[in-house]
């Protein structure tokens, strides 16, 4: 990709203090989401035992912020070239914080839900203004190699820091606190945008209509909660297929028919563009830090800010694997270094397999440092991959593209390995139940309402069980952690053969620009 210079873009030349607070206030913006995902996981079981959510729903409310950016991540590309840098941050800083405000004073599931979906609209918002801000600054090779891995370091950093303080917080005063940082961090950002940036600066010269990047974005947001409802509500979710389906159709006519289309797809038109999407979509999908989280919580007993402190371990590796990926983007190429990462994280995702009923709280936070190290250094690489096959002028339609991706990916795949690993939780539970004299039919209700967030104990009480099912569930609790157990190698085995795939997509995408430059045999 050549980068053209910005007045070609019909951008100003800005001087470079500007330049440098446009990096420093995209940075700060990139990090909102990425600071509510982090700090979420460590207020989500007093949060789920306050308002009395089901398992299905505190995991509801964990994917819904992804699945929400979805609606306008193609809409915010367009404005972003419309209204500029400036004053889209300061939209979504709006929206971010007034969602924090609202998970702040929630007190039932909707509006807990509402307030998650508001900051995720906002978070995504500026994250994408801060990816093509980033984007568009750095326009020599070997910078743009270390500004991605410096822009990927940003998710490990977050995650190391916010942890550890959200479980301080919910630990010593209460978890209504947590999203109070969000909103210090949202007005930060606010008041750095209207104060430090050149209202022109991101403003191109395209008055692109509205309507296709809102109905790219409701697409993929049907899509997207249409895939993770399968298991648990299916005529809602054929439903939303459905919807996503003819939306799909519409937006094909509209686009074919438009002279000038607000949904700016031309990245995709690149060759080998596809198999770049798809080995992102499926490296995102394939996370386990939330999953490692919260098998912590339910299986050891330590104070959660002992857990969040103890998982710092694998954020330092990802800090590593980030400025490592700097490194072999520049001299091996991004595709290669990401693909490179990528084969060494799907072997590292075995790791899982040694945690077992009687492991130690470091066997699984070892197990995630090894997978954290090469799948934070595939990250940058893809990023810069995926960006790199943008048009000059279409730095906020790559970074739409590949937010999209990335939230797209989270969600589905979050979905994927978290029905997994529940339903391996719930079958393991019934078998061990029922090997302990339990009836199949009591023992399939009792693991069925174990997985809805039931507590253990009082389940064990209200039913007639044996001695051994007595153990099993509240005496040594043996069949309990061995369940854990399972869910979690569940959960790691299916990362693992998500990284697989992505693997071989990135594969497929080196091998096809291999025989585009192959020299084609003369007559």
């Amino acid at each position: 990709m050549s980068v053209s210079h910005p007045m070609a873009t019909g951008q100003t030349t800005a001087a470079p203090s500007a330049g440098r607070w446009l990096v420093a206030t995209a940075f700060l913006a990139s990090t909102t989401m990425m600071l509510a995902l982090a700090s979420f996981e460590f207020m989500l079981v007093p949060l789920q035992e306050d308002l009395g959510l089901t398992v299905d729903q505190a995991n509801a409310t964990n994917l819904i912020p992804t699945a929400a950016a979805l609606l306008v991540i193609f809409a915010a590309a367009t404005l972003s070239d419309r209204l500029g840098y400036r004053r889209l941050l300061v939209l979504g800083a709006v929206v971010y914080c007034s969602g924090a405000l609202l998970v702040a004073v929630s007190t039932t599931f909707f509006l807990l839900l509402g307030g998650r979906a508001l900051g995720g609209i906002g978070g995504s918002t500026m994250g994408i203004v801060g990816l093509a801000a980033v984007n568009s600054h750095f326009t020599d090779e070997h910078q743009r190699a270390r500004a991605f891995a410096a822009f990927a370091a940003l998710l490990p950093t977050v995650s190391f820091l916010a942890p550890p303080l959200a479980a301080a917080i919910t630990d010593y005063a209460t978890w209504r606190l947590v999203p109070v940082l969000w909103l210090v961090v949202g007005a930060a950002t606010l008041a750095m945008s209207w104060r430090q940036l050149d209202r022109r600066a991101g403003i191109v010269a395209r008055g692109s209509e509205l309507g296709t990047p809102l109905l790219g974005g409701i697409l993929l947001a049907a899509c997207a909660l249409g895939i993770t409802l399968l298991t648990s509500n299916l005529p809602l979710a054929a439903a939303l297929l459905v919807a996503a389906a003819g939306l799909l159709v519409v937006v094909v006519i509209v686009m074919r028919r438009a002279a000038d289309p607000g949904l700016d797809l031309r990245l995709l038109r690149s060759r080998g563009a596809w198999w770049i999407v798809g080995a992102t979509l499926a490296t995102y999908g394939a996370n386990l830090y939330f999953f490692t989280s919260l098998f912590m919580q339910y299986r050891y007993a330590d104070p959660p800010v002992l857990l969040a402190v103890i998982l710092c371990a694998p954020e330092v590796a990802a800090l590593l694997g980030c400025f490592v990926s700097g490194w072999t983007a520049d001299r091996w190429g991004a595709p290669r270094a990401a693909l490179a990462a990528l084969l060494v994280a799907a072997a590292a995702c075995g790791g899982t397999l040694a945690v077992g009923p009687d492991s130690g709280t470091w066997v699984p936070v070892i197990a995630l440092t090894t997978i954290a190290f090469p799948m934070a250094a595939a990250m940058g690489p893809l990023t810069l991959s995926l960006m790199n096959l943008g048009p000059d002028d279409g730095s906020s339609g790559a970074a739409s593209i590949r937010d999209a991706t990335q939230n797209l990916g989270g969600t589905i795949g979050g979905a994927l390995v978290g029905t997994v690993a529940f339903l391996s939780f719930q079958w393991h539970m019934a078998g061990s139940l029922i090997t302990a004299g339990t009836s199949p039919v009591v023992a399939a209700e009792l693991a069925a309402r174990m997985r809805g967030g039931e507590s253990v104990s009082r389940l064990a009480r209200e039913t007639v069980l044996t001695p051994d099912a007595c153990a099993l569930l509240i005496g040594d609790a043996h069949g309990l952690r061995s369940a854990l157990s399972v869910a979690y190698r569940s959960a790691g085995v299916t990362a693992g053969l998500l990284t697989c795939v992505a693997a071989l997509l990135l594969m497929g995408y080196l091998l096809s620009q291999r025989r585009a430059a192959a020299p084609r045999p003369t007559a």
